[in-house]
Formats: C-alpha cells, sequence, structure tokens
C-alpha cells in the first residue's frame, strides 16, 4: 500500500528542470548563435529552451506568442480559473501570469508561475521580453533572485537572462531595475547551475552598452568571474565566463586594461582546453591586452602563452588564425625585444602564406601591418623579412586591386627603405619597388603620397652612397620611370613651398632647381589628384 502509495505520489509531483541538462541543451542550440561572429560588439545570447525538457501533458494551451504545451495545476487554475479557458486570447493569459507573479503567491503557487514565465521568455518566436520588463515583472524576479529559494531563484536567474537579450533600451532598464548587481551577487553560489545562468546574463548586459559594461567592471565583475574558475566547473561554464569576458572588452573605447590583469592568471587554463569557443574568446581577450604599451605587453608575454598562440595559426577556424595573428602582431609592435620574442617562434615562416588568402582581406591586411612594423625595426629584422620568399607577394600586393591591402602593401614596403644601410635598401630594387612605388601616386591620398616621396628619397641617397661608376643607378632607374615628371607635376599643382622634400630630390639628384627650372603654380585645382 505504502509503496504504491508513494509511486502515484511520485508520478503526479511536477519537478523542477534539471538544469544540467538544460543548460547543455542550451549550449547545443547556441551554437549556430555563436558561430556569427562578433567584430567590435559582441553579440548577446538567449537561453533556449528544448521542447523534450518542458514538462508535457494532454492539455495543450497557447502561449503568449506560440502554441505551447503547458499543464495548469488545480491550484493554479483555482487561483486563477481564466487561465484554463480557451476563449481567452493567449497575449492576455500571459498577461495575466505576469499580474499573478507580481502579487503574494504561496511558495507552490510562485514556483509554477515561474516555471511557466521561463518558458514564455524562452519561446522560439517573439517572445514578450520588453513588456515583462516594462510591466515590473523584472523588478519581481530581480528581487526573487535575491532572496527567494534556489529552485526559485534558477527559475529567476533564467528569465532575467533572457529579458537581458532584449534591445538596448529594454536592457538598459533592466539594468536600472538592479539586475546586474544582483546577477553579481548570485556568482559565489554553490549551486554551479545559478552562476552559469547568472554569468550568461552578465554576458548580455556587458554587450548591451559601454555604460553597462563598465557598471560590470567597476561592481567587480571581472575579478568575480575569474574566480568562479578555481572551482571544478564544467566546459559549458567555462566557455561561458571566457565569453562574458571577451565581451568586457570589445565595445569602444575600450576599458582601462589594467583592470584585466587578473584574467592573464586564468588564461593558461582556458588555452589548455580544446573547446573552439573558449580559445576563440580567450584570443579576443589576449589581442585587447597585447594592444599597448611595451609594459602591457611584457604582461601578456609573461604569461608564456605566445608559443600556444603561434600554433593557433594554423588552427582549423579562421578566426582563430586572425586573432592569433592580431596578438603576436600587437607583440611585434612592440619593443625591439619583444618582436624579436615572436621572431623567435618561427612566427616570420608561418604568416607567409595568410598572404595569398583572398577569401580574406582583413587576414591579410593584418599580415602586412604586422610585417610592416617588424620592417621598420631593427636592420636585421628588416633583412629577415627581405629575405623571405614572400617578401615578392608583399611587393606584387603593391598593385593589389584591393585598395586596402595595396596601401599596407606599399607603407610595409616603405618601412624596409628606413633601414640605414645602403646595400640593403638598394636590394629592394631586384624587385619593381621603385616602379610600383612611382604608380602609387595614381592613388587619392595625399598621406600616403607624403611617405612614398620618403621612401623614394631613401632610395635616392641609397643609390648615391653605392654609385656603380660614378653612377646612381637608383636615380636614373627613377628619371626612366618617369618620376622627374611626376614631381614637377605636384609641385605645379600644391607649389613649391609646400614640397621642400620634391624641392630637395629634383635639386640634389638631377640638378633641377628653381633658378633652372621654372614650374609656375597652378590654382584652382583639386586638392587630391591621379596620374594618368
Amino acid at each position: 500500500m505504502i509503496s504504491t502509495r508513494l509511486e502515484q505520489r511520485n508520478n503526479n509531483f511536477q519537478k523542477l528542470p534539471d538544469y544540467s541538462k538544460l543548460l547543455q541543451r542550451r549550449d547545443e542550440g547556441a551554437v549556430e548563435l555563436r558561430k556569427k561572429k562578433r567584430t567590435e560588439n559582441a553579440l548577446k545570447k538567449r537561453a533556449l529552451l528544448s521542447t523534450e525538457a518542458l514538462e508535457v501533458s494532454s492539455t495543450v494551451i497557447e502561449g503568449s506568442r506560440e502554441v505551447m504545451n503547458v499543464f495548469y495545476s488545480p491550484s493554479l487554475l483555482q487561483t486563477c480559473p481564466a487561465l484554463g479557458s480557451f476563449d481567452i486570447p493567449p497575449n492576455d493569459k500571459t498577461l495575466m501570469i505576469f499580474n499573478l507573479i507580481k502579487q503574494p503567491q504561496s511558495p507552490d503557487i510562485l514556483k509554477e508561475l515561474m516555471s511557466l514565465l521561463r518558458k514564455i521568455l524562452s519561446a522560439d518566436q517573439n517572445p514578450p521580453l520588453a513588456e515583462a520588463v516594462k510591466s515590473g515583472v523584472s523588478n519581481v524576479l530581480i528581487e526573487l533572485l535575491r532572496t527567494a529559494s534556489l529552485d526559485i531563484r534558477l527559475e529567476a536567474a533564467w528569465c532575467i537572462t533572457n529579458l537581458a537579450y532584449s534591445p538596448k533600451e529594454t536592457t538598459d532598464l533592466l539594468v536600472e531595475q538592479g539586475a546586474a548587481h544582483a546577477l553579481l551577487e548570485n556568482l559565489d553560489s554553490d549551486s554551479l547551475a545559478l552562476v552559469e545562468l547568472c554569468v550568461w546574463g552578465l554576458g548580455n548586459i556587458a554587450s548591451n552598452s559601454i555604460e553597462d559594461r563598465d557598471l560590470i567592471i567597476k561592481l567587480k565583475g571581472v575579478k568575480k568571474l575569474c574566480r568562479i574558475c578555481d572551482k571544478n566547473i564544467s566546459m559549458g561554464l567555462m566557455a561561458n565566463i571566457a565569453w562574458v569576458i571577451s565581451c568586457l572588452t570589445m565595445l569602444k573605447p575600450s576599458p582601462n586594461p589594467e583592470l584585466f590583469y587578473g584574467v592573464l592568471d586564468y588564461l593558461p587554463m582556458l588555452f589548455q582546453t580544446n573547446n573552439e569557443f573558449i580559445i576563440e574568446d580567450s584570443c579576443k581577450i589576449l589581442v585587447f591586452l597585447s594592444d599597448g604599451s611595451p609594459g602591457q605587453i611584457e604582461e601578456v608575454v609573461n604569461t608564456g602563452l605566445l608559443p600556444r598562440i603561434t600554433e593557433l595559426l594554423t588552427y582549423p577556424v579562421i578566426d582563430v588564425q586572425y586573432s592569433a595573428l592580431k596578438i603576436l602582431g600587437n607583440v611585434a609592435a612592440g619593443n625591439d625585444s619583444q618582436t624579436e620574442y615572436v621572431i623567435s617562434l618561427g612566427f616570420l615562416d608561418k604568416i607567409g602564406a595568410m598572404l595569398t588568402q583572398k577569401k580574406k582581406t582583413e587576414m591579410r591586411k593584418e599580415v602586412l601591418w604586422t610585417l610592416s612594423n617588424i620592417l621598420a625595426g631593427t636592420l636585421a629584422q628588416t633583412k629577415m623579412i627581405i629575405g623571405k620568399p614572400y617578401f615578392r607577394d608583399i611587393v606584387n600586393l603593391m598593385k593589389d586591386p584591393n585598395l586596402s591591402i595595396k596601401k599596407e602593401a606599399i607603407w610595409a614596403v616603405v618601412n624596409a627603405t628606413y633601414c640605414k644601410d645602403a646595400d640593403t635598401i638598394l636590394s629592394l630594387l631586384q624587385f619593381p619597388v621603385l616602379e610600383y612605388l612611382v604608380d602609387s601616386f595614381e592613388i587619392e591620398d595625399i598621406k600616403l603620397h607624403s611617405v612614398v616621396i620618403s621612401a623614394i628619397d631613401n632610395i635616392l641617397k641609397a643609390g648615391e652612397k653605392k654609385k656603380e661608376n660614378g653612377r646612381n643607378i637608383a636615380a636614373a632607374k627613377f628619371e626612366e620611370l618617369g618620376g622627374i615628371d611626376i614631381f614637377e607635376e605636384i609641385l605645379r599643382r600644391r607649389g613649391r613651398e609646400g614640397n621642400p622634400k620634391l624641392n630637395k630630390i629634383l635639386e640634389e639628384f638631377y640638378g633641377i632647381g628653381e633658378e633652372n627650372n621654372e614650374v609656375e603654380m597652378m590654382t584652382d585645382v583639386p586638392e587630391h589628384f591621379m596620374f594618368t
């Protein structure tokens, strides 16, 4: 008798969902969302419910905006009989649930209402997120997250996470009501399921605006997130922590990087995983932390992670490759010893192939930017890159159809002319460098013209130091390419007073001075121009 009664009781008992399984399904459902890559702005994520995880019964009631399988207990129907009516529109029933939650209820009724609200806010299509916040339901959820029992707090955290997925103005209101504070307070909970929901909600808030991001940082959110990693946590929770911290670094203007130095102690653990999302978000954090002064870069170097980052240049996910490239490029842009360290990792041998990845323009631009910085380094570093087989690819990209790629390649070659070694500079002429520098005046960019003129000056000076049979080979070649005519045309358009370097080049290498070659300045001409 007793065993039969216990069995019947268990069959009728409405259990709280297994949050560990729901979180796993949620993570699986979010994979496609995560694959929509974030650039400058982070991506908010919804906590989606699997239909398999919902408690269902033979009674089918329409939800607020879609058909949902929902079981209303007799106690709830006694409290609000209208919920059992098929004649009342779904939206009206949603409002009834909102109003019931805002009123004092017994623990059992409140638990059932919270479960219903979670399902409504987790609907696949158009959940009433803004309505829930504007109606004041979110105020109740925030208070419950602070004071209620664990099962109710789990439901409240799930709901707040989805409410934080709302458009900016709705999330702003949610934060004004205290959502960020309540979520952060629960990061110390012994329930890792609750912690993970709160972490997710904080990620949505951090992605919402600079003000919300700064609030989380001000409330020591970074430190609290890192402290979670000291526990024995799941891969899913670790992935969400990495995601949230990356969200805190992504909006511009960037926050103070010193507030994130504590994250560096945990990044080695994150990079030990084989989880694509953890690695991707951890790389984004390192991109942020490596983009600064040599002192800031040294903090990144001291993690010992750069050999691992170098390996990621061949990672099967292109966005991870791109982030790894940016990290190493940032470090290479530091002082000479930091640049040498990156080179010692075999970096220069790995990035050559990236120059020809035509489907990823940003990747090629980043490679050129990095190589440009190294070419502006020591003489040994400059000679090393000029000696690489792919230096010819850099030169050829000076004629690339993509203007942004072309400019980056020109800048890289220009930097190579500043090495202060005549032989190294003249070694550039084994490639069509001078030809392409002359051609670059076709680009309407006065700033670019200025650096190209300086590069030509450097080449001509190197030729003067290394004359062959008393002849400046570089100067002769420049004249053959029509360089003198181009310089004189620039003088006509802009005037001699604004172009002292041009005057000096023409006079020093070709004996063309103002006194023997009067050039009249043209008036009423555009500032930008092209030579054909």
